[in-house]
């Protein structure tokens, strides 16, 4: 992926398909599913910050945000872009096609060059300017509180979300868990967080091991390793 030199309130990146929809993926998973997700929350938010864009969506149970650094100075600005508009433009794009990406104030710019001989498709997305969460808000009090619950009941749902944010590479998820929130981090390209889910609803949610402690001192069926 490679950086044009941007304007002001302009970042131009030249990249393919398969990079644009690895910008996106990330956050994908934590935007609203189900029939009729919440209008308010079914958009991706796109900050112009710091020399780099930071792509955040949330259900309000977890939260992803991905950062792409960026190698050309560009003004800071944020723009929030409909979800399935987001969703229709990856399923449009080929992923060994060239994009030109141009984000703007006001509109997502991807210019498709599905052939080399001809002209480039265009495509649109407008922003919706809605307000999705402070995530920085959110987040900061939590980098320098050390995680205090000893056990943490999470969602194995939720907890799955979070493995498109390790690429296809062999990253590991940093988890750190409070009483009032799990923290998780891969690399230095993304942050997220789950929040707590009340289980009581389910009987068998043992917060320790002795449902097992007995069946792990018993002797092992299989002789020790040579």
């Amino acid at each position: 992926m490679s950086n044009a030199q941007p304007a002001d309130k302009l970042v131009m990146l030249s990249m393919t398909g398969r990079q644009l929809r690895d910008l996106f993926a990330p956050v994908l998973p934590h935007l609203p599913t189900g029939h009729r997700p919440e209008p308010a929350l079914n958009h991706i938010a796109i900050e112009v910050r710091d020399n780099a864009l930071f792509l955040m969506a949330t259900d309000r149970y977890t939260l992803g945000v991905h950062r792409l650094h960026l190698e050309r100075p560009a003004a800071d600005f944020t723009i929030t872009l409909s979800a399935v508009a987001v969703r229709n433009l990856l399923r449009m794009v080929a992923a060994r096609h060239q994009v030109a990406f141009g984000l703007a104030p006001a509109r997502l710019t991807v210019l498709h060059y599905c052939d080399p001989d001809a002209a480039a498709t265009e495509y649109v997305l407008r922003s919706t300017g809605a307000i999705i969460m402070r995530w920085r808000t959110l987040l900061g009090p939590y980098l320098d509180r050390t995680p205090d619950a000893t056990v943490a009941l999470l969602d194995p749902r939720a907890l799955a979300r979070f493995h498109a944010a390790t690429g296809t590479s062999d990253r590991p998820l940093h988890i750190r868990s409070h009483h009032d929130m799990t923290v998780v981090t891969c690399g230095d390209h993304f942050i997220g967080a789950i929040k707590p889910k009340r289980w009581t609803a389910h009987k068998h949610t043992s917060t320790d091991l002795n449902t097992w402690r007995t069946r792990l001192t018993q002797t092992d069926a299989f002789p020790d390793a040579a």
